[in-house]
C-alpha cells in the first residue's frame, strides 16, 4: 500500500504512504523506484523546465549574449553578485527531514 524511492546520491530509500507527493530534482540526484505488486498501480506526474529560460527571466527576457550587449555595468555586476548565492537560496527552499518531524506540512490559505 506505499512506494518506495531510492535516491542513490542520497543513499536513502523513502516509503511513501499514499496520496503522498515530492519533488526530486532529477538534473542533480539520481533515483529509481522499488517495484509495486502486481495489482497496484503507481503514477508520476513529470515536469520539465529548460535552465535557459531561468536565464531569459533574469535577463530581463533576454538572452545572456543581448544582455551581455545592453546590460549596465552596474547589472552585470549585480548578476555576477547573485550568482554566489543562487545556487543556495536554491537548496535552502527544500524541506528537510527534521522540518517534517512535527507533523505533515499544511499551508495556510
Amino acid at each position: 500500500m506505499s512506494g518506495h524511492m531510492i535516491l542513490w546520491d542520497l543513499t536513502l530509500v523513502i516509503r511513501f504512504p499514499l496520496g503522498a507527493t515530492i519533488l526530486v530534482p532529477s538534473a542533480i540526484l539520481r533515483r529509481s523506484n522499488l517495484p509495486i505488486r502486481a495489482h497496484e498501480k503507481c503514477f508520476s506526474f513529470i515536469q520539465y523546465m529548460a535552465g535557459g529560460l531561468f536565464w531569459w527571466i533574469l535577463n530581463g527576457f533576454q538572452t545572456n549574449k543581448a544582455f551581455e550587449n545592453t546590460g549596465t555595468k552596474e547589472e552585470k555586476m549585480e548578476r555576477t553578485k547573485e550568482a554566489t548565492t543562487r545556487w543556495k537560496k536554491g537548496v535552502a527552499m527544500y524541506s528537510t527531514v527534521d522540518s517534517h518531524k512535527s507533523g505533515p506540512f499544511v499551508p495556510s490559505i
